[in-house]
């Protein structure tokens, strides 16, 4: 998938900045997500990256987060302008490729509504046990999509979303991205 980073990522692995986490999450997706990502670099105001496809881009979901705009000089070569943001980016970009169980913690954050829905996270044997704010926020579909086998509602701002084996360790990683 990765033929090479560029840059190592310097720091303490275990202290994330939640909030670029969840926005490279986003980015990613919008890129068409790990598997079309095979590069990652920055300049001053760019993302360069390798991917396998161009047309799996999506510009106007980018430009959404915040991107200054998209360039595709050739196939498999995009550049998104991202002003003075783009080394931190490209940061958060590369230790979630590094870290598969932070990306998919990421996007179950970003599918129970945000850091900001979620008050609380636990998690038993199979599945994440969680208090929220409002559970008509918590997408349900892109839950299962992500690979919850269920997603209950046993009451107003309680949700538990039932993942088999790796409950542990996504409740893990999603409590080091809300800090």
């Amino acid at each position: 998938m990765f033929e090479k980073i560029k840059e190592k990522i310097l720091g303490n692995q275990d202290e994330i900045n939640g909030v670029e986490i969840l926005e490279a999450s986003k980015i990613m997706n919008a890129l068409g997500g790990r598997g079309n990502i095979d590069e990652i670099d920055s300049c001053v105001t760019r993302l360069r990256l390798k991917v396998e496809s161009n047309e799996a881009v999506n510009d106007g979901e980018l430009e959404k987060l915040g991107a200054l705009g998209v360039i595709k000089p050739s196939e498999g070569i995009v550049q998104v302008v991202m002003g003075d943001k783009s080394a931190s980016v490209a940061n958060s970009l590369k230790e979630l490729v590094e870290n598969q169980p932070l990306e998919e913690a990421a996007n179950f954050v970003i599918a129970l509504g945000g850091s900001e829905n979620i008050e609380e996270i636990d998690s038993c044997t199979t599945r994440l046990r969680l208090k929220v704010m409002n559970n008509d926020v918590v997408n349900d579909q892109e839950l299962e999509r992500l690979g919850a086998l269920s997603v209950i509602k046993p009451s107003e701002g309680l949700v538990q979303v039932v993942l088999g084996d790796k409950s542990a360790e996504i409740a893990e990683q999603m409590k080091k991205i809300l800090g």
